[in-house]
């Protein structure tokens, strides 16, 4: 994931101005600066595909886009399709999004196949969400595709409105909001596409569990997790674990994220059958936000 780490001086100042500490309406706007800032972003509507070109750079490139989020569990898709496939670029440039100022949910464009991820998003509370395609390639210029299916949503409403989210929502109930809904390592819940969650810490483990199939045929998947805080106390404290029969066939520390705040775990096994892949948060107090994909 893509988080506040990430974002350069620039990008965070933008960020504040346009949703201040309790959220308002985007602006909507079809001027020569659309969607170049969180200020400025690019209306979107229910079935759009929209497309751009990013040239990277090691602080982050941006684009903006926003809609209108009815709240209710309403589920959004979004899938982001890249002009190349190339595993260390797709893992640079991806999606998140915003909504009263918190981050609700991040993708990258590591998907199966790489360059093209899909990520669906539902939440209790309504208002503007701020969808920031980045991109962290460094001076390389990728190209995207962006598609939104969002069932009851509308174009946001220019910022000469008075409308405002319909509730004021605090970073801790936004992070309630999140899109996947773990399960327990009894019952996990399969992995479709990118799921994006939470999960409080605790200093004994507080985990979520998740399943997927595989053939047996020892070939190496790979399970990606986007997690924020990415601070170092927060990294030493999270750990991703993937099982098959009882047996570890995988593991991985935040410590050892490629960049802050993504992590890439191999499994391999020549058995046929589920695996089960298990997050644990020992961090007492911090919640992370995470989305986690294959």
């Amino acid at each position: 994931m893509r988080g506040l780490r990430y974002l350069g001086a620039s990008a965070l100042l933008t960020l504040s101005l346009a949703l201040g500490s309790g959220g308002v309406a985007l602006a909507a706007t079809n001027s020569s600066s659309a969607g170049q800032s969180a200020s400025t972003p690019i209306s979107l509507v229910d079935g759009q595909t929209v497309s751009g070109t990013l040239n990277g750079s090691a602080s982050g490139a941006y684009s903006y886009y926003s809609y209108d989020y009815p709240g209710s569990d309403s589920q959004d898709s979004f899938t982001l399709s890249l002009n190349t496939n190339d595993p260390s670029v797709a893992n640079a440039v991806g999606i998140i999004l915003w909504q009263n100022g918190s981050q609700v949910a991040t993708m990258n464009a590591v998907g199966s196949p790489v360059g093209i991820n899909t990520m669906t998003f539902n939440s209790l509370t309504a208002g503007p969400i701020l969808v920031q395609v980045y991109d962290y390639t460094g001076a390389m210029p990728v190209s995207y595709q962006l598609s939104f299916s969002g069932p009851n949503t509308a174009s946001v409403t220019p910022a000469n409105s008075t409308t405002s989210p319909s509730s004021t929502t605090s970073p801790s109930t936004s992070t309630k909001a999140s899109t996947a809904k773990p399960g327990t390592a009894a019952n996990p819940t399969p992995l479709k596409g990118s799921m994006a969650g939470t999960l409080s810490g605790s200093t004994a483990g507080s985990y979520a569990y998740y399943t997927l199939p595989y053939p047996g045929d020892g070939s190496i998947p790979t399970v990606n997790l986007s997690f924020s805080p990415n601070d170092p106390a927060t990294e030493n404290a999270l750990w991703v674990v993937i099982y098959q029969d009882g047996n570890q066939i995988g593991s991985a520390q935040g410590l050892s994220a490629g960049p802050p705040g993504q992590l890439s775990i191999p499994y391999s096994s020549t058995t046929s059958g589920p695996v089960l892949i298990q997050l644990g948060n020992y961090t007492p107090g911090t919640t992370i936000s995470y989305t986690i994909s294959q």
